[in-house]
């Protein structure tokens, strides 16, 4: 079945703004060579799981040839863009459709280019990345799973980059890279790697101690994938604005969570830890720790996983019906209520969690964030079904019996359906 990906392009902004005006005459054509053009965003109509979403992507976004031949042309008529975002190509327009008034294309199943008409698909048809080598003012450069090829090494020469995202999520192409060679670029605030192929160590980003507020770590799934970044965690424990770290999915990422003292981290708003809780048993101490980490004049709200070598993990069930073990403890703060739950995850997304631990009394109706909280505590309720009612982390019996109590119901659930359109259908032919 093809995959759609609903697009709309909002084109209220400096960008185009900037690009049509260079047409009125030769003095303005001039003038939006020299501009600096700022960064800023695009409302696009995307699906999310069939569901209609708005949601605002930066641009220039490059997805399409047309856009990649005009960011050809852009490379002379306007060299001072400051943000580029390419992603892989999407497939050919096969329609369009609405959501709240706005009206968006819908794409086929996406190929590894958008080829135009009579157009071979070779490897000369990916990305040449050597296309925004020029736009030396670059702040925000983002690589989606792009096919690119070239000389890669003119992809970390941009001194005034504030934004770097790349995720090579597939073989989209075959950069391996070093974390070494961001020293080029010392202005880094947000740094994004998903899938990335890089190597190093964490603490080879110590030269963005004072500039880095955000950092996002994912390994590939893919075991044969070069993806090796290494170290401690807390080689990051005294950068100075650091505000966000989430290293959930980062598996060569290791360290003792028990080791985090008060005064680390001092800017930390969201920290996800990887799998460096060693034991279940240290899961007291560890909740003692996150609860006053969340209680500092600049709260932090944090998050670990039960470690991969763990003796007190244990395998999921086999039944692709039932979430794996909940082996994530997580905090949460719904208004200004603070709380704790075991969380089963699956990269990147929760499946299912087990129910909200509570440290504080329940919102007084008159609090300004009570309407907050209750918004927030019903999401938070929504990803429990499967362990409705359990407030620590399973034993695996435990964990055992509610998959077989889950078992039990789906067959009855089944029995139940077929009788009644068994029911049904002998109803239709009396009549």
């Amino acid at each position: 079945m093809p995959c759609y990906h609903p697009i709309i392009f909002n084109v209220t902004n400096h960008f185009w703004e900037i690009l049509c005006a260079r047409g009125t005459c030769t003095q303005w054509c001039e003038a939006a060579r020299h501009t600096l053009v700022p960064p800023s965003v695009e409302n696009r109509l995307v699906s999310i799981r069939g569901t209609p979403k708005v949601k605002d992507y930066p641009q220039f976004h490059v997805d399409t040839s047309r856009r990649y031949n005009m960011l050809k042309v852009m490379r002379e008529v306007m060299p001072n863009l400051q943000q580029v975002h390419l992603s892989k190509f999407q497939g050919r327009v096969i329609g369009s459709m609405s959501y709240n008034g706005i009206t968006g294309n819908i794409y086929g199943k996406s190929e590894e280019r958008y080829l135009d008409e009579g157009e071979e698909s070779n490897k000369e048809s990916a990305y040449d990345v050597s296309i925004i080598e020029d736009f030396r003012n670059l702040r925000s450069l983002v690589l989606n799973c792009a096919p690119l090829h070239g000389a890669y090494p003119c992809l970390f020469g941009f001194k005034h980059l504030r934004e770097l995202s790349i995720d090579q999520g597939g073989d989209y192409c075959d950069m391996v890279w070093d974390l070494k060679m961001l020293s080029c670029m010392p202005l880094i605030e947000k740094l994004t790697l998903i899938s990335s192929k890089a190597t190093g160590y964490i603490s080879d980003l110590h030269f963005l101690k004072n500039t880095l507020l955000e950092l996002v770590i994912v390994s590939s799934p893919n075991q044969s994938v070069v993806d090796d970044i290494d170290g401690g965690f807390m080689d990051l424990a005294q950068f100075a604005v650091l505000r966000k770290l989430d290293l959930k999915w980062a598996k060569g990422i290791r360290g003792d969570a028990s080791q985090i003292q008060l005064t680390d981290f001092p800017c930390m708003q969201k920290l996800d830890l990887p799998g460096v809780l060693l034991r279940v048993d240290q899961s007291k101490e560890i909740i003692g720790l996150f609860t006053e980490l969340a209680r500092r004049s600049s709260p932090c709200i944090a998050s670990v996983r039960l470690s991969e070598s763990s003796s007190d993990r244990f395998e999921r069930n086999g039944d692709e019906g039932v979430p794996p073990p909940p082996f994530t403890l997580e905090f949460v703060h719904p208004g200004n209520r603070l709380g704790w739950r075991w969380v089963s995850q699956q990269r990147l997304w929760y499946i299912r969690s087990c129910e909200i631990n509570w440290l504080d009394e329940e919102l007084d109706t008159d609090s300004d964030q009570y309407h907050v909280y209750q918004e927030e505590t019903k999401r938070l309720n929504e990803s429990v079904h499967f362990y409705k009612g359990i407030y620590h982390l399973p034993t695996e019996e435990e964990y055992r019996e509610m998959c077989a109590v889950h078992e039990e119901r789906k067959k009855k659930f089944m029995h139940d359906l077929m009788r009644r359109i068994n029911g049904h259908n002998s109803e239709m032919m009396n009549r």
